[in-house]
């Protein structure tokens, strides 16, 4: 009896790969199980029953792949085993048809916040492995990434599915800009981020105070080969007083780079994922921070030039 209902929970899973949600008919799947109805209906007396079954095998096994990332010990595997599980198309399709299916059966609603529920959980433990905070924000984008990735590779159907997916997972760079005073004591002024293989900047579209992005037009990453990364940071004048110097920092996480009003800046949280690049930062001579310079005069004839950051490499 059981092998009898494993194969006919095989065939549900393949009815709803190939037809999705509106195609899933007992009919169609005693046929796709070699069994006439009436012996269909002896082991899942009604549709709901059937798919409460069905769903059941299927959360298991998604959260069984989700699972196998947990082992992982760096963000570069990591992003590689993400990916991995997100293209692949046969889980998606099952997972997105009951989806549909549960939007009309309450009794569906609860195995999918089991399976949310299931996933957040896993992406806290896999950050821990990672030694990064497992915040509740950062497991809930983690989730939502993953979850978008899955879907936009199945809608667009494009080559290359996981490499594109690992890129997006692991790239992101941040650039923050502070002013050391005379004392030593350091001030955040600008903070910037870019996503390296969305770097394409819109020349129509850029001014002189700050550099557009086009992010409809992705040039992705090749490895061992360098690309340069330009982009704005937010606009801040600053005064910049003899023997006071600029800083410079980098990072993969606006949370690396976090500044407080203690120095003299407010910092809003930017949307960037919550695990560390794998991408390597090349800086060195060609590294550069171009700044804007404007002489103001005021009563006294005292000149101030307040200098704007923009654009670091």
């Amino acid at each position: 009896m059981q092998d009898r209902r494993q194969s006919i929970i095989s065939a549900s899973l393949a009815i709803l790969r190939e037809r999705g949600y509106a195609g899933f008919t007992q009919p169609r799947v005693a046929a796709a199980a070699g069994l006439r109805q009436s012996h269909l209906t002896y082991y899942f007396p009604t549709r709901i029953d059937l798919l409460m079954s069905v769903a059941r095998v299927a959360i298991d096994r998604q959260l069984a792949a989700v699972d196998g990332i947990l082992a992982v010990s760096s963000v570069r595997k990591a992003a590689t085993t993400i990916a991995n599980v997100a293209v692949r198309h046969e889980n998606t399709r099952v997972i997105m048809a009951l989806a549909q299916a549960a939007d009309q059966e309450p009794a569906l609603r609860e195995l999918f916040r089991e399976l949310a529920d299931g996933i957040i959980l896993r992406a806290g433990k896999l950050l821990t492995n990672l030694n990064i905070e497992p915040t509740d924000e950062r497991c809930y984008q983690l989730h939502s990434m993953s979850v978008g990735l899955a879907v936009v590779d199945l809608a667009t159907a494009r080559k290359n599915g996981e490499r594109r997916a690992a890129r997006t997972i692991d790239s992101h760079v941040v650039a923050r800009v502070g002013r050391v005073d005379g004392t030593g004591a350091y001030h955040a002024l600008s903070l910037g981020t870019i996503r390296p293989a969305l770097r394409k900047i819109d020349a129509e579209r850029s001014t002189a105070t700050e550099i557009a992005i086009d992010i409809d037009v992705p040039e992705p990453l090749v490895r061992d080969k360098p690309v340069t990364l330009r982009f704005s940071l937010t606009p801040q004048p600053v005064v910049l007083k003899a023997g006071e110097r600029l800083r410079l920092d980098i990072g993969s996480r606006t949370d690396l780079l976090v500044s407080n009003v203690s120095q003299g800046r407010a910092q809003f949280q930017m949307q960037v994922p919550p695990y560390f690049s794998r991408n390597t930062l090349h800086y060195g001579a060609e590294s550069y921070i171009e700044l804007r310079r404007v002489r103001v005069s005021f009563a006294r004839n005292t000149d101030v030039l307040p200098i704007s950051m923009q654009e670091p490499k």
